[in-house]
């Protein structure tokens, strides 16, 4: 869109000529964004908006681009600064309202979240993420009839109706309706019989249910499926983990590695399965050794090479940790990692904790809960 922006509007410039600076500023910062340069994408911006001669149609895209930078950068003020002038502006512009409202929910403001996508479903309905968007503030909150409600709107109004089966399902399986949950997924299998997050979801309300063997049947059918999105076999090998098969999870997890973030996560999930058997990777450190571990959680994995400490980790847990999260996942990952030195008293504290820290809706949370039942007593 923003190249369409570009080639629309070179004639005008173009004959402008005192319009240069202002669209050359414009320009550097579309470059900057678009190579993940978010001080360079503020700076230009910046200029360009400073820019008296700056073309009044570009405004909103300048503002939008850099409120994302400054939100990446953790500049929630300067963010909503922008998105709010940039609204200002184009009051309809889906993406700054998608953008703005899941700054409210990292905020852990789910009122002003929720208000950003209802009217972002009311610019574009028939687009599915703000459906999505707030159906999960509603699962977050454990309000599942009224996640239900959205998550079915969106599968009216939306050209994307598959999510909608699984989200649904979700939402029926953590409210304990595991037959109208198993319906949802089957459904979706229905239309589609290689759609495998229909069968990790299925494979989910099945042990969740207490059938075993046919959840591990779906995992295995999720598993062989085509399906190769890093957070998908990520998802998978940790329903394969809550069930036991750790062998296979650690399949899932060694597939599961994608962009830096994802990489970190299937890192520590391949860590925590390898601890529930006799014969962990011998190579484990120095696997650790090669991830990016700037970012969070990088400090939980300097803990397993042995480069931090348990202390260490919470210490960077409790730094600019508005929702919660980090302080969860800390708890769990720690937790995990005590149980594996054998401090079990220690272990069994911090997964409790961790369920009481971890949003309902997080792979944590669930994985917590399975492995105190796995504990003895």
């Amino acid at each position: 869109m923003k190249f369409a922006v570009f080639c629309g509007l070179a004639w005008f410039v173009l004959a402008t000529p005192a319009s240069a600076s202002g669209f050359a500023s414009f320009n550097a910062g579309i470059l900057a964004h678009n190579n993940a340069d978010m001080n360079g994408t503020i700076s230009n911006f910046t200029l360009a908006l400073n820019a008296p001669d700056l073309p009044p149609v570009l405004r909103p895209v300048a503002l939008l681009d850099r409120a994302e930078a400054y939100a990446v950068n953790g500049d929630y003020e300067h963010a909503f600064a922008d998105y709010a002038a940039c609204l200002a502006l184009t009051p309809d512009d889906y993406t700054a309202l998608i953008q703005r409202g899941t700054l409210h929910v990292l905020r852990r403001e789910f009122e002003p979240a929720r208000a950003d996508f209802v009217s972002a479903v009311r610019a574009r309905p028939a687009l599915p993420l703000a459906y999505v968007r707030e159906g999960e503030i509603y699962m977050t909150e454990q309000k599942y009839d009224d996640a239900l409600k959205v998550f079915s709107d969106g599968l009216a109004a939306s050209w994307y109706t598959m999510h909608f089966y699984t989200l649904r399902s979700e939402a029926y399986r953590l409210s304990g309706r595991f037959a109208e949950a198993k319906k949802e997924d089957d459904a979706a299998i229905a239309r589609d019989k290689d759609y495998a997050p229909a069968f990790l979801e299925r494979g989910k309300v099945l042990r969740d249910s207490g059938d075993l063997s046919g959840a591990n049947s779906d995992f295995r059918a999720a598993a062989d499926s085509d399906f190769d999105d890093p957070d998908f076999k990520l998802s998978l090998g940790i329903a394969q983990w809550e069930s036991g098969k750790f062998d296979d999870a650690i399949r899932s997890f060694r597939r599961a590695s994608g962009d830096d973030d994802q990489t970190r996560y299937a890192f520590l999930w391949l860590y925590v399965a390898n601890t529930k058997e006799r014969w962990p990777e011998h190579d484990l450190p120095e696997k650790a050794a090669k991830i990016d571990k700037q970012n969070w959680p990088g400090p939980i994995i300097d803990l397993i090479a042995g480069i931090k400490t348990a202390d260490g980790v919470f210490a960077m847990a409790k730094q600019d940790d508005r929702d919660g999260r980090k302080l969860c996942e800390a708890n769990f990952y720690v937790g995990e990692w005590q149980l594996a030195q054998d401090n079990g008293a220690e272990g069994k504290r911090l997964l409790d904790a961790a369920v009481q820290t971890c949003a309902p809706t997080s792979e944590e949370f669930t994985a917590a809960k399975f492995d105190l039942n796995r504990l003895p007593a």
